[in-house]
């Protein structure tokens, strides 16, 4: 038993190190890099995980470079090792959920002060170098002085409001990587003989009402305060509300098309091609089904 432990850990931990090598440079291949260390944690209990990602660590740190030693740990490894613990401890899906989202957080977080305070490293000035370098590519390419000066304007405005809802978004990349790598997770664990059924059912997401209501108030709150802490706490609290509410949306086309008898592979690939143009479709229909109620759930 405790060479298949070691083998098995051995081919995770490979598979690990590729995944995390991935998401250097294809980031939402990144978001799936603890899934081998939840299924360790589940299959052979949690210090064998923890064991693995220091491996992990340790390869990454000779292949690529010594930070990315520190950096495995404090992402992929906090994260895979904390979510699989609470797959051992058999939690709900919810404080899987919970534990994973805030694993990230602070993943994020420790990442952020390491670049900010050891290696003197501001990411924001590093974002504006980037756009700095295609800027100076499209003014190459004959790009007009006036379109630049304007595209200039609307990437200075969203630095600044990244600053500002940062908090925002760290909860939203935290909740978006626990569910993945949850579900995947269940698949996984499910095909391999363990009892573990994906609970969670997009056709029946539905918020409660008041969320429409909430989402109003804080419109009209944000247009009318002018104390700057309250302003920032509703813009980030309107980052969550309009998450949630386009999350809605996208409930409600994905069961039309599982109505229409779509498979879920095309949904997905629909989906991901078409988001980024449609997306303010989806919160439209999100926050007219908290009123209507489209797919007639409140009487099923």
């Amino acid at each position: 038993m405790q060479t298949k432990a070691i083998v098995e850990g051995a081919l995770l931990t490979g598979i690990t190190v590729i995944l995390v090598f991935l998401g250097s440079i294809l980031p939402f291949i990144g978001v799936i890099a603890p899934l081998p260390l939840i299924i360790l944690s589940v299959r052979w209990e949690t210090k064998v995980s923890i064991m693995s990602s220091l491996v992990v660590a340790v390869i990454l740190g000779i292949l690529m470079n010594p930070m990315m030693l520190v950096i495995s740990l404090l992402s992929t490894g906090l994260i895979g090792v904390s979510m699989g613990a609470a797959f051992e401890e058999d939690f709900s899906p919810k404080v899987i959920v919970m534990i994973g989202t805030i694993a990230t957080v602070v993943s994020l977080l420790l990442i952020l002060a390491v670049n900010t305070y050891i290696l003197d490293i501001d990411i924001f000035k590093e974002i504006e170098g980037i756009f700095d370098l295609s800027s100076d590519i499209y003014k190459q390419l004959g790009v007009s002085e006036q379109y630049m000066t304007q595209f200039d304007q609307i990437f200075s405005q969203l630095i600044n409001l990244i600053k500002v809802v940062f908090p925002a978004l760290f909860l939203l990349v935290g909740l978006f990587t626990a569910f993945i790598n949850y579900y995947f997770s269940v698949k996984i664990l499910d095909r391999i003989g363990y009892d573990c059924k994906f609970s969670f059912s997009l056709r029946k997401l539905r918020y409660p009402k008041y969320l429409a209501v909430i989402y109003i108030l804080f419109r009209l709150l944000l247009s009318l305060s002018e104390k700057e802490i309250l302003i920032v706490f509703i813009q980030n609290s309107l980052i969550i509300i309009n998450f949630m509410i386009l999350f809605e949306g996208l409930a409600v086309v994905y069961s039309y098309f599982v109505k229409k008898k779509v498979k879920n592979l095309l949904i997905i690939l629909i989906v991901i091609f078409f988001l980024p143009f449609v997306s303010q479709i989806f919160f439209i229909i999100g926050f007219f089904d908290l009123w209507i109620d489209f797919r007639k759930l409140g009487k099923s």
